[in-house]
């Protein structure tokens, strides 16, 4: 810990002024503003010393592990300033960049802002604090110092989750693919051919080590193309033009179906994912989003509204819209455009792209790239070039524990390493992890750690449990989940855990971090440093208080309910405000959920920020209902129509938004938890 003394913003002045301080913090000052200072501490420990950098020039970067964290300030004048000349004050953005490249990262952390005079003999006062995410592709941190008395800025992190990867150089491969100006990319081929049936056939006859002319195919394109193809954690949203380029010259299905998924998972309405579809040229994905919109009643409601297919273009309304129309009308309700490409035949082989693979006698055919991505090295080699797993008796044993067998577990396994990516049950996790660390699967093995981590450990035994898979499996994530959890959620039950026999086994270091926690954790009061991120990243400080700038909904009293909550910061995030009603009053839990589905009369009532707040109550056969920010409006006659006769369907899992094509299904009836749980449920249905 800190030997600064720190104290929160409501102490008393004249308490902080008497406490003597004997500092051995490191500040490093602005190279701009040489009057403020910045110090970062990690983990409570871990004081950094900061360097001043080049580019970008006036920034100084504290180095942690494998990224930078950089402060830069917004000092005005040219260059950079936008933000200090439009707000005042100094204003700094707070961001990470890896120390080595390609990478994708992505952390999250406590973070606890601290504020200070000049005069090192006066305390620094904690004035704000929250749950962040700092990453490659997300926003930085802004911070406006709003008092001149600032001198001093502490950033204290605890890192909650780390998602670090190296990304692929194509370095090595068995096939060569030379671009102009003679730059290459070593690929496996066979992973190539899993993705695409149209680069399947011109690699089918490739040799090995075989050069490939690419012609003036642009190599950004398809490097982006390969990343998505090799599974990495790079989003599919970083470079859409690139990639919707590459997949479609080379007719990469995969890529074309998880584009369109992007694409309709987006916040747009239909016709705004419609243009987008176009403009990327992704014929597929416009006939899919004419298709659904047919089958689900929205393609008539455009029309009504005076929307103009014909503007999209004469020949793409008669060759792609036209014809998904029809298929809508004559095709079953949910029965899918596309054929499915998820359902992947492990026993026909593939020859050259596939190579034998022996689960206790038994022989697979597996494609050869997804098992070199996740390392090969670890199975036993036949005398025919075979790959031989290993199933020992401790394999079996936890098979049998878990009431599974090794064949099925293989499988699911071989399912989820595939571009389908099939969910694995939760009963499959352990004995895989088991088979994974066997077989030196190392990125199978954090795959499957970051799944077990989001299991809800509701009893000390499950706690234990996750510690001693962390401690067994070095993985680190899933130990920072459960001392997030021992200050948060679990934190009640925290002494029946230290009683257990089985926790003096964890090692002496992982007992120190969870007593730490349980006496010290950050999140012991404030339950916001152990919940969602916020997405609220400009911040205010001063040398009293800091935050988010306050918005119009903070000073609106008629959404008061939300404090009993603890949910204001995950709302705020969302840019929208909730109001409960029930019987015309705001209950606590028990009036709530006393009530029969039959009796009740709840609205919940979604506006943006600015827009008159919703007064309308609404009466609904289910249990609830989401009202977004335009119920009023006649161009939804179906919602009008129910709020006026104050019904809604029947139909106990439905939920409307204010586009219908961004209804979202909301399991109505399983609303049977706790008031203050209720927040996770609306920001569901928000997405």
């Amino acid at each position: 810990m800190s030997s600064e003394p720190s104290f929160p913003a409501n102490s008393f002045p004249s308490v902080m002024n008497l406490v003597p301080t004997r500092s051995q913090t490191s500040y490093t000052s602005l190279p701009c503003s040489r009057e403020l200072r910045f110090s970062v501490v990690v983990d409570n420990h871990c004081r950094i010393r900061g360097e001043r950098m080049d580019k970008p020039s006036g920034a100084i970067k504290f180095s942690i592990d494998l990224i930078d964290l950089i402060v830069h300030p917004q000092m005005g004048g040219k260059g950079g300033g936008r933000l200090t000349r439009k707000l005042g004050n100094t204003v700094v953005v707070l961001y990470g960049e890896a120390k080595c490249s390609p990478t994708e990262w992505v952390y999250t952390t406590q973070l606890r802002i601290k504020t200070g005079t000049g005069d090192r003999k006066e305390a620094i006062r904690l004035v704000d604090k929250g749950l962040f995410r700092i990453g490659k592709w997300l926003p930085p941190i802004t911070v406006r110092v709003a008092d001149s008395s600032v001198k001093r800025i502490k950033l204290e992190f605890k890192f909650t989750n780390q998602q670090f990867e190296y990304l692929p150089r194509f370095e090595i491969g068995d096939v060569t693919l030379k671009f102009k100006d003679g730059i290459t990319l070593c690929v496996d081929k066979a992973l190539l051919a899993l993705h695409s049936r149209y680069m399947a056939s011109f690699l089918h006859d490739a040799e090995q080590g075989a050069i490939i002319d690419m012609g003036g195919f642009e190599m950004e394109a398809f490097r982006e193309l390969l990343y998505q193809i090799y599974a990495t954690r790079r989003p599919i949203e970083t470079d859409l033009p690139r990639i919707a380029k590459a997949a479609n010259a080379f007719k990469a299905d995969i890529i074309l179906s998880k584009l369109t998924m992007h694409i309709f998972a987006l916040d747009l309405s239909i016709v705004q994912k419609m243009e987008l579809a176009l403009a990327l040229e992704l014929d597929q994905t416009l006939s899919e989003l004419v298709y659904v919109a047919e089958q689900r009643g929205i393609w008539t409601h455009l029309i009504e509204r005076g929307f103009e297919p014909k503007s999209l273009g004469i020949e793409i309304y008669h060759h792609i819209i036209c014809p998904s129309i029809l298929k809508g009308k004559s095709h079953p309700y949910g029965t899918p455009l596309q054929p499915t490409w998820n359902n992947f035949n492990f026993n026909i082989p593939q020859r050259p792209f596939t190579v034998p693979f022996v689960v206790e006698g038994e022989t697979l055919h597996i494609n050869r790239g997804i098992l070199e991505i996740h390392n090969t090295k670890g199975y036993s080699t036949g005398n025919n070039g075979e790959l031989i797993t290993r199933i020992t008796p401790r394999i079996r044993e936890e098979c049998a524990k878990w009431d599974v067998t090794v064949p099925k577990l293989i499988e699911i396994m071989l399912k989820h390493m595939y571009p389908s990516r099939v969910i694995i049950p939760g009963r499959y996790l352990r004995p895989m992890m088991m088979f994974a660390e066997e077989h030196n699967l190392r990125r199978l093995l954090n795959s499957l750690g970051e799944m077990i981590l989001l299991e809800p450990p509701l009893t000390a035994e499950r706690m234990l449990d996750h510690l001693q898979l962390a401690d067994k499996y070095q993985h680190s994530n899933l130990f920072r989940a459960c001392l997030l959890r021992i200050e948060g959620s679990f934190k009640t039950r925290v002494s029946q855990l230290i009683s257990m026999r089985q926790f003096e086994q964890l090692p002496e270091a992982m007992r120190k971090e969870i007593f730490d926690r349980h006496c010290s954790g950050w999140a012991l009061k404030d339950q916001h440093l152990a919940g969602i991120p916020t997405t609220r990243t400009f911040r205010e400080v001063t040398l009293l208080k800091g935050g988010p700038p306050q918005s119009p909904l903070d000073k609106d009293d008629g959404f008061g309910a939300l404090e009993e909550m603890r949910s204001v910061e995950a709302f705020e995030a969302y840019g929208c405000a909730v109001a409960i009603i029930l019987q015309g009053t705001i209950l606590g839990p028990k009036e709530v959920w006393g009530r029969g589905p039959s009796s009740s009369k709840l609205a919940i009532g979604v506006r943006p920020k600015g827009r008159e707040r919703l007064s309308k109550e609404v009466t609904a056969k289910t249990d609830f209902m989401i009202v977004a920010e335009d119920v009023h409006s006649s161009e939804n006659p179906d919602l009008m129509e129910a709020l006026e006769h104050g019904t809604i369907s029947t139909r106990r899992h439905l939920s409307y938004d204010v586009d219908p094509g961004r209804t979202r299904p909301l399991k109505a009836n399983k609303l049977k938890f706790a008031v203050r749980d209720l927040r996770f449920v609306i920001l569901k249905a928000l997405r």
